[in-house]
């Protein structure tokens, strides 16, 4: 796989921001489906923070389930991300980079949310 840089020159751009609006925005379409009240428009505080609302629904695992479901029909009956870790494993979904952490699911209900960790579930 081929990795994209931004140049260094445009100081506006934030990959980091850009990573977690875009992975939020995909999870939130591919759910949109079975939760229509989500607005992905109203996801977002001005500044370009996810708002609690939305944390509240990423760390619910909701979401996650949902797409495991719809992807791969397999039902997780439990309500932690333990299950959807092991879901995507044995489905050999779940790589790292040589740098990257084991995510585990203390990391994903976090408070105040951890959205580097959602972002490598996503």
């Amino acid at each position: 796989m081929k990795e994209y840089n931004v140049s260094e020159s445009d100081g506006n751009y934030n990959v980091d921001e850009a990573k977690i609006r875009c992975s939020v925005t995909w999870l939130l379409a591919m759910v949109k489906m079975k939760h229509e009240s989500f607005n992905v428009g109203l996801m977002f505080d001005e500044g370009g923070n996810v708002t609690k609302d939305l944390q509240d629904f990423l760390v619910s695992g909701w979401p996650y389930r949902e797409c495991i479901r719809m992807i791969f029909n397999d039902n997780i009956l439990n309500n932690g991300f333990d299950d959807v870790i092991q879901v995507l494993c044995r489905h050999e979904f779940y790589v790292l980079k040589e740098n990257d952490t084991v995510l585990t699911s203390e990391q994903l209900t976090q408070c105040p949310i951890n959205l580097r960790s959602h972002v490598q579930l996503i």
